[in-house]
C-alpha cells in the first residue's frame, strides 16, 4: 500500500476500534449512495472488518468505485473523518 492510499480506514497507526469504525462508515456510505454497483465493494469492506488481510483487496475495490463514478463515497468518508479545529 502506498502513502497515497493511507487514508480513511487504511490510514496508518489507527487502533483497531477506529479502523473498524471507519470501515463501517465507508461501507454505510457505499450502501446508501451507490446502489447495485456498491454491492461488491460493500462485501469487501465487510470482510475487512473481520480480517486485516482483506484491507488491501478492499482498497483496490474502493479505487474501482471511484472509477465507476462513485467518487463521492471517498469524499464523503474523508469529510466525515476530517479533523476539526
Amino acid at each position: 500500500m502506498t502513502a497515497a492510499d493511507a487514508f480513511c480506514p487504511w490510514a496508518r497507526n489507527l487502533d483497531t476500534a477506529e479502523r473498524l469504525s471507519r470501515l463501517r462508515a465507508i461501507r454505510a456510505i457505499v450502501c446508501l449512495t451507490c446502489g447495485r454497483p456498491g454491492e461488491v465493494p460493500a462485501r469487501f469492506l465487510d470482510r475487512a472488518e473481520r480480517d486485516a488481510a482483506a484491507l488491501v483487496p478492499a482498497l483496490n475495490v474502493s479505487h474501482a468505485l471511484a472509477l465507476a463514478g462513485c467518487r463521492h463515497v471517498l469524499a464523503s468518508d474523508a469529510a466525515l473523518h476530517r479533523r476539526r479545529p
